[in-house]
């Protein structure tokens, strides 16, 4: 009478219950990998390149923003973007990353709780692209607001601008306590776009590869105690 490999492999009279489970978990594991990499999306990468400052500041950072620092952006989107007068940053699975040479700002539509307690703003319009799908006017920013238990709040913003007839980009950090200090600009002088495919893997698949790893951290801290009688 034939026998299925799985039913040959859970014969504990054929191996020890321990090495049917390990084996069990990795084959889960490589699995799991294989679906994360089997089951990515693949994505509109946008990433946007500022020009650099020019200026070093003096006002706020530390370390400060230099005068090599420039503003950057990534956008992941499911869909090729079109020019719209509408806000893209609300498009289901849109993911957008601002930085101005120091802090690096992703874009969260939940409050983040926990001390301090972090909540962001944004906004992303690509009003006009050309024949190759790449913006040629937009505004967007990103901004990072931290609030704290004695209702002190600080931000950090990021912003980019862009029509025929102008470019505007600026970093600032605020504070209402403080006031708000401007830290560096570039008026007049575009970045450039550059729009690629990635692939990145879905969230469920990356979640089944966690729960494979995590089963075989279990795994060893069960089987400690049976590799060691004496102790």
């Amino acid at each position: 009478m034939s026998i299925s490999p799985l039913a040959w492999l859970l014969d504990t009279d054929r191996f020890p219950a321990r090495v049917t489970k390990v084996v069990l978990l990795c084959v889960a594991l490589l699995f799991a990998f294989a679906s994360a990499t089997g089951l990515a999306a693949p994505m509109y990468r946008y990433t946007y390149t500022g020009n650099p400052f020019g200026l070093a500041t003096t006002d706020y950072y530390n370390p400060p923003i230099g005068p090599d620092d420039f503003i950057s952006a990534e956008i992941l989107s499911p869909v090729r973007l079109v020019g719209s007068v509408e806000d893209q940053l609300t498009l289901p699975g849109l993911q957008i990353t601002m930085s101005n040479g120091v802090d690096v700002v992703t874009y969260q539509p939940s409050t983040i709780p926990g001390y301090p307690e972090v909540s962001f703003l944004g906004a992303l319009y690509l009003s006009a692209v050309d024949a190759a799908g790449l913006p040629t006017a937009w505004w967007m920013y990103v901004e990072r607001v931290e609030t704290y238990d004695d209702r002190s709040v600080y931000g950090t913003h990021v912003y980019t601008y862009a029509d025929a007839a102008a470019a505007y980009e600026d970093t600032y950090y605020w504070s209402y306590a403080q006031g708000a200090y401007s830290i560096s600009r570039v008026v007049d002088n575009r970045g450039t776009w550059r729009l690629d495919m990635v692939e990145v893997p879905e969230p469920a698949s990356l979640s089944l590869a966690l729960l494979a790893l995590a089963g075989m951290a279990s795994l060893r801290r069960r089987s400690r105690p049976d590799e060691n009688p004496g102790a």
